[in-house]
């Protein structure tokens, strides 16, 4: 549809306006537009692919590049999006697309934590509340009098180099 607008002399915001009206959200953006036009324009005839070219680009989303940047992060908690860009050599948007989709870590107060708690994070949990029983079951309600509680403050054991 694209060739034959441009060879009856359609331009490309217009041809644009018209794949809009006919698939609605489902056409191509303006500027995939403009940019599908100009080859017909300048006289391109075919509309497959050039030989050896598969119509996909080479996607940096796989597994060694997953590991990697998830290696990156626990070694270092406090790295930042460019800081990976660079040690990788992608590109931030793909290393915030890795990141977000594909590792599961966000960033609270300059620091990555998993969104999940892994096998050890839970293991460890397990042991404290496993010795906080025990220690209940020894010293009874002597030991719950001395705990103390507040608003639901979180105090960390570490003060952070920013915010």
């Amino acid at each position: 549809m694209m060739k034959y607008l441009v060879n009856k002399g359609v331009k490309p915001g217009d041809t644009y306006k018209r794949l809009k009206a006919q698939y609605g959200d489902e056409t191509l953006s303006r500027s995939k537009t403009y940019e599908w036009c100009k080859p017909f324009r300048d006289g391109r005839t075919s509309v497959s692919d050039d030989p050896g070219c598969s119509g996909f680009q080479p996607t940096a989303v796989i597994p060694l590049n997953i590991q990697c940047m998830e290696r990156l992060i626990l070694d270092n908690r406090r790295i930042t999006c460019r800081e990976i860009a660079q040690e990788t050599n992608l590109s931030v948007g793909m290393v915030n697309t890795i990141i977000h989709g594909h590792t599961h870590f966000r960033k609270v107060s300059t620091c990555w934590v998993p969104r999940q708690l892994s096998a050890f994070d839970r293991h460890r949990r397990v042991e404290g509340c496993t010795e906080l029983k025990e220690r209940f079951d020894r010293e009874g309600q002597d030991f719950l009098d001395r705990i103390i509680t507040s608003d639901e403050t979180w105090v960390h054991h570490f003060t952070p180099e920013s915010k």
